[in-house]
């Protein structure tokens, strides 16, 4: 199964973005030390000559610096003694198993009858190892402070002496995750967010906070983050008025986004700045009345969870709808194009049933101006599934620019008998890009591709990729790699011999091996 060998990084998370400027910066800014790019040194000699480099400013360096992991940035230290000591001034820290331990972390120490044992030694390990490096640190300032391990409550003190310590140090971006992704990993008693640090005024400058498996209680002073831009919230214990009295103190914020939360059952957000919200597996959360006149975006994975506009605008420009069935897309799709008919960005996950036939009709509901469609597809059937049905939703959206399909690798995708028929459609005029992944060269994928060429007179670039994507939510995909090696010339070659002369179109095709 995927992520069980955990040796093989078989994921990694990207950022696929709204296509909306205006949180896409907000996103990229929440999210820099989980997807940053960082360079890999080929070699583990480096020659120096001359040191041009060294001789820019410290503020420079350190700049530099902050782009590497915690491991690359120490290693400069051997460069010169010019540079032993810049590497304890970066802006970022990042603290997690792969900083500790390299790309390859030893799950075979965990297995025996101790494993609770040797669970707790692992976190008392990672403790001390975060302790002794922020001891080593001599900035003045950091920028974005993350951890991500799986700790308990019973290391409560160091976790609050992490949190003041970026506190102290003017911290911008604080992201704490203390899940447990590891099968391996035994139970453990969840930690409690320190939310007194931050009462009465005492801190103003933390714009993007995300807090993951932990507990949530606000403190009896009024608890104020006057500056924070975005909170994300994920797998939290709340107190019912926790939430509602945290929103209260976040007057400027813009971003919201609560997973698996135990939520109350009715929230109200007064948040006048307030563009993207996006709420998933909180079951017991069934109706959001919004005050805010900036949304713009918002993602939902109930469909039938209550949500109330006041003093909201009717442009909302993106919408996600997560982990629906495909024979209720007619129905919802309806109410979107009625209730928000300036749709700029669409993202569709759902999931094909068993005996589920006729997946969409012909005809939808035109989106007059959509540009940008994801369409993520899972199978939780055996049958077969024709993806050709799912031209309906690009014709139902004529000005469309872009489109992604997701397919999940295991789903059964055929061919379609009716292909000539497809292929007489009117046109897809505007549409620019087209990005597959999980290809796997079936007929019903192939078929797929040739009636996207022959049909979009303007495309510009088409993209294969075998590697499956999911989208997960809040603009993120998670994507596991696969060791399907794909033909590519046979495909180039037969996607051309389909194509009509005048397809001017790129066609770029990847296996699973390739990293984003």
């Amino acid at each position: 199964m995927l992520g069980e060998i955990l040796d093989v990084p078989h994921s990694h998370r990207i950022v696929l973005g709204f296509n909306i400027p205006e949180i896409d910066q907000l996103n990229v800014e929440r999210l820099c030390m989980r997807l940053t790019k960082r360079p890999t040194s080929t070699s583990s000699y480096v020659q120096v000559t001359h040191d041009q480099i060294g001789k820019l400013p410290d503020e420079i360096l350190c700049s530099i610096i902050s782009l590497l992991t915690v491991r690359e940035a120490a290693t400069t230290s051997i460069l010169s003694s010019r540079w032993r000591h810049l590497w304890k001034r970066t802006l970022n820290l990042n603290f997690d198993i792969r900083n500790k331990c390299g790309e390859f972390y030893p799950k075979s120490k965990f297995v025996g009858p101790d494993r609770e044992q040797l669970s707790q030694e692992a976190m008392r390990e990672f403790v001390l190892w975060v302790d002794q490096l922020l001891h080593l640190y001599h900035g003045s300032k950091i920028e974005t402070f993350r951890v991500s391990h799986p700790l308990s409550k019973e290391y409560a003190c160091q976790i609050d002496e992490w949190i003041q310590f970026a506190v102290n140090r003017k911290v911008q971006n604080i992201d704490l995750d203390l899940s447990n992704p590891y099968p391996f990993f035994a139970k453990y008693n969840l930690y409690s967010f320190p939310c007194q640090l931050f009462t009465e005024g005492r801190y103003s400058s933390l714009k993007h906070l995300s807090l993951t498996n932990c507990n949530l209680s606000m403190p009896l002073g009024y608890c104020e983050f006057k500056s924070l831009l975005s909170l994300t919230l994920n797998k939290i214990n709340l107190l019912p008025e926790s939430l509602q009295v945290l929103l209260s103190g976040c007057i400027s914020l813009e971003w919201l986004s609560l997973g698996s939360c135990n939520c109350p059952s009715r929230l109200t957000i007064v948040s006048p700045y307030l563009k993207h919200l996006s709420t998933s597996s909180c079951p017991s959360l069934k109706e959001i009345e919004i005050f805010s006149i900036n949304l713009i975006s918002y993602e939902l994975e109930d469909e039938l969870l209550k949500l109330s506009l006041k003093h909201a605008p009717s442009k909302i420009v993106r919408f996600a709808l997560l982990h629906i069935p495909i024979n209720g897309l007619n129905y919802t799709l309806g109410g979107l194009a009625s209730d928000h008919p300036h749709l700029e960005s669409l993202v569709l996950c759902s999931h094909a049933t068993m005996g589920e036939n006729n997946l969409l009709p012909n005809q939808l509901p035109t989106f007059t101006k959509l540009k940008h469609l994801i369409l993520s597809l899972m199978s939780l059937s055996a049958e077969p599934v024709s993806i050709l049905e799912f031209t309906s939703l690009l014709e139902a959206a004529p000005f469309l620019q872009k489109f992604e399909l997701q397919v999940d690798v295991y789903m059964n995708t055929t061919g379609d008998e009716n292909f000539e028929r497809k292929k007489s459609r009117r046109p897809h005029d505007h549409l620019k890009e087209v990005v597959i992944s999980g290809f796997q060269c079936d007929a019903g994928q192939l078929w797929f591709a040739i009636y996207l060429l022959n049909n979009a007179i303007s495309l510009e670039k088409m993209e294969l990729i075998s590697a499956m994507e999911i989208y997960e939510t809040d603009g993120e995909c998670t994507t596991y790699i696969n060791n399907f090696k794909m033909p590519t010339k046979r495909i180039r070659k037969l996607l051309r011999k389909e194509a009509p002369s005048n397809c001017t179109a790129k066609i770029l095709i990847r296996d699973g091996r390739y990293s984003i």
